[in-house]
């Protein structure tokens, strides 16, 4: 009977674990790129509905300044709905392709000016 040699296993494992290493480097790095585009895509929700009301207690159009502060920062406005001075801003974004798809991200933003006072 012939013994069998373990010779060359060892390389096996170790091309195994850096496929492994590689593979959660890029998921991760992929996962980063979609939690980034989310929290860009908030800002820009955030900023447009603080332009939009900054822009309503002045007297000037709050969804034109909104689209216009919404797409300074890279996203594109998909609602704007003003009550009195009080501005809600939908933004949305695209990612790249991650995963073989692309995912959208949307995001809603409220503001309204510091001197506001609501109903009882």
């Amino acid at each position: 009977m012939r013994q069998r040699s373990d010779r060359g296993s060892v390389t096996v494992y170790a091309l195994m674990a850096g496929f492994m290493l590689c593979l959660g480097a890029v998921i991760a790095a992929q996962a980063t790129a979609l939690i980034r585009l989310q929290h860009e895509v908030s800002a820009a929700a955030d900023l447009g509905a603080v332009a939009a009301s900054a822009a309503a207690v002045s007297g000037a159009d709050g969804c034109a300044a909104a689209r216009n502060v919404v797409e300074l920062n890279g996203a594109s406005l998909v609602g704007c709905s003003m009550a009195f001075e009080v501005a809600t801003v939908i933004a949305r974004d695209t990612s790249g392709p991650l995963w073989g798809q692309r995912f959208a991200v949307e995001r809603k933003a409220r503001a309204l000016p510091a001197d506001y006072v609501a109903d009882p």
